[in-house]
C-alpha cells in the first residue's frame, strides 16, 4: 500500500512541476468561481453594472479586475472584463474603444479556443464595424459565428446569424447574397414554429429588394414583418421602430413618394434618439433632406443635410477611421503572432511526444533486453527502478497526448486538471504493479536458471580435472 501511495504520489508531484493557471478565490467572485462559460461573464456584468451611475467609478473598477484577473493568470476573467468594456462602449458609439477592446479579446479566446467569449466578440467587432460602413469586415466576423452555432445545434441563434448577415449585405448594397442569407435564415424561424420570430427574417428580405431598388416587392415583406413583431423589451421596441420606419422611409424615397419618406423618417428619429442609435439617426436625417431637396424645399433640406453631416462627422472623423484602422491592423498583427505561436506549441508538443515514445522504447528495451539474456544476473532493484521511470515517461507522454483534450473539458480548471491527472494515474500504478510483478518474477526465474547453469558449469569441469 505504501509503495502504490509513493508511486502515485511521485506521478502527481512530476506533473505539478508544469505551471497552471489559477481560478480568482476573491469572494466577490464566488459565483464567478463556481461558474463556468456565458455565466461567469454575466457574473462579471451584474457586479460591474453595480457602478453603472457613475463612469469613471465604473471604468476604474473594470481595469482593477482586469488587473486581478492578470495577477492571478485568469486570461478568461481578464478578458470577459475586457469584453464587458468593449459592449459599454458599442452602446456609447464610440466604436474605435470597442474594436480596440474586443479585437485582442477575440485573438485570445481563439488561443484557447474559449467559444462563448468568441462569440460574444464577433456580435461586438461585427456590430462596430457595420455601424462605420465597414461592411465586408462585419460580414467576415459575423460568417466566424455560423460555424459555432451549427456545431452547438443552436438553430435560434444561427437564424440570427443569417439575418444579420442578410442585414449587412443590404447595407453594402449586395442584395443576391443578402436575400440567399435571408432566405436561410426566414426558413430557420418557420421550422422553429415560433411566429414571433418571422419579423426579423422578413424585414432582412425587404431591406435586400430595396437595396436592389424592388420596392414593391419589398413593401409587402415589411408590411407581413410589422405583424408579426412583438418586442419583448423596451429596448427591442426602440430598435425594432427605429429600423423598420428607416425601412419604409427608404422605400417611400426611392419610389419618389416623398412625403411618405419623410413622414416615416420623422417617426424614426424619436426612438433612434432615445435609443441613443446613432447610425440610424444618419439615416433618418439623410433621408429627411434627400426628401426635401427633391421637393424643392431648400430650408428644410439644408437644416436636416448640416444635422446629417455633425452626426456623419462624429462616427466617421478622420482620427476615428485612424483608430479604427490602427486597432484592424494590431488585430492583425496579434492573430498573426498567435498563429505563430500556437504552431511553434503544436511542434513543441509533437516533439515532446516522440522524445516521450522513445525514451519508453530504450527502458522498454532495457528491461526486455534484461529479461531475456541469458548471459546477464541482474538485480531486482534495477528493474524496479527502471519501472518507476517507465511508469513515468508513459504518465508524461498520455499527459501531452491529453492535455488540450483536458483543458477544453475542464475549462483550464487547475482542480479539475489536477483531478484528472489524479484518475489517470490511478489507473496506471496498479497496472505498473502488476507489470512490476511479473517482471521481478521472471527476474527470479531467469536468475535462478542461470545459477543453475553457472553450477552445473563448475562441476561438470571439476569432475573433468578429477578424471584427468
Amino acid at each position: 500500500m505504501k509503495k502504490y501511495l509513493l508511486l502515485l504520489l511521485t506521478i502527481v508531484a512530476f506533473d505539478s512541476l508544469q505551471p497552471h493557471a489559477q481560478a480568482p478565490p476573491d469572494s466577490v467572485l464566488s459565483k464567478y468561481h463556481a461558474s463556468n462559460g456565458i455565466v461567469k461573464f454575466d457574473v462579471i456584468e451584474d457586479y460591474l453594472f453595480s457602478f453603472e451611475k457613475n463612469d469613471s467609478i465604473l471604468t476604474k473598477k473594470s481595469l482593477e479586475l482586469i488587473a486581478y484577473f492578470k495577477k492571478q493568470n485568469d486570461d478568461a476573467g481578464a478578458d470577459y472584463t475586457q469584453l464587458f468594456l468593449a459592449l459599454r462602449a458599442k452602446a456609447k458609439n464610440d466604436f474605435a474603444t470597442a474594436l480596440n477592446m474586443a479585437l485582442p479579446v477575440l485573438s485570445s479566446c481563439k488561443s484557447r479556443n474559449d467559444t462563448t467569449a468568441m462569440l460574444a466578440a464577433s456580435f461586438v467587432i461585427s456590430d462596430a464595424y457595420g455601424a462605420t460602413d465597414n461592411h465586408s469586415a462585419a460580414i467576415k466576423y459575423c460568417k466566424e459565428e455560423i460555424p459555432f452555432y451549427m456545431a452547438r445545434r443552436d438553430k435560434r441563434e444561427l437564424m440570427y446569424a443569417y439575418q444579420n448577415i442578410g442585414t449587412l449585405y443590404s447595407m453594402a448594397f449586395m442584395p443576391d447574397s443578402g436575400l440567399a442569407y435571408a432566405q436561410m435564415s426566414l426558413n430557420i424561424a418557420y421550422e422553429l414554429k415560433n411566429d414571433s420570430l418571422l419579423s426579423g427574417p422578413l424585414s432582412t428580405i425587404a431591406e435586400n429588394y430595396i437595396a436592389r431598388g424592388d420596392y414593391d416587392l419589398a413593401m409587402p415583406f415589411l408590411k407581413k414583418a410589422n405583424q408579426y413583431m412583438a418586442p419583448r423589451s423596451r429596448k427591442a421596441l426602440l430598435t425594432w421602430n427605429t429600423w423598420f420606419n428607416n425601412d419604409y422611409a427608404q422605400a417611400y424615397l426611392g419610389m419618389q413618394q416623398y412625403d411618405s419618406s419623410i413622414y416615416y423618417a420623422h417617426r424614426s428619429l424619436p426612438f433612434s434618439i432615445e435609443s441613443n442609435d446613432i447610425p440610424q439617426q444618419l439615416r433618418a436625417y439623410q433621408y429627411l433632406y434627400k426628401s426635401f431637396d427633391a421637393m424643392g424645399r431648400q430650408d428644410s433640406s439644408n437644416t436636416y443635410y448640416r444635422l446629417a453631416g455633425a452626426v456623419k462627422d462624429s462616427l466617421f472623423s478622420r482620427e476615428k477611421v485612424k483608430a479604427i484602422e490602427a486597432a484592424s491592423f494590431s488585430a492583425l498583427l496579434r492573430q498573426q503572432e498567435l498563429d505563430t505561436e500556437k504552431k511553434a506549441a503544436e511542434d513543441q508538443r509533437n516533439q515532446n511526444l516522440q522524445f516521450a515514445l522513445i525514451g519508453f522504447g530504450i527502458i522498454s528495451f532495457i528491461i526486455i533486453f534484461l529479461l531475456l539474456s541469458r548471459s546477464f544476473i541482474t538485480n531486482t532493484r534495477l528493474i524496479s527502478f527502471l519501472g518507476v521511470v517507465a511508469l513515468l515517461i508513459v504518465f508524461e507522454f498520455l499527459n501531452l497526448l491529453l492535455h488540450p483534450f483536458l483543458e477544453r473539458v475542464t475549462h483550464h480548471s487547475p482542480v479539475l486538471m489536477l483531478l484528472a491527472l489524479v484518475c489517470i494515474a490511478a489507473l496506471l500504478v496498479p497496472l505498473h504493479h502488476r507489470v512490476e510483478k511479473w517482471a521481478t518474477h521472471k527476474l527470479v526465474e531467469k536468475n535462478k536458471q542461470i545459477r543453475l547453469a553457472e553450477a552445473k558449469r563448475t562441476i561438470e569441469k571439476l569432475e573433468n580435472n578429477q578424471n584427468d
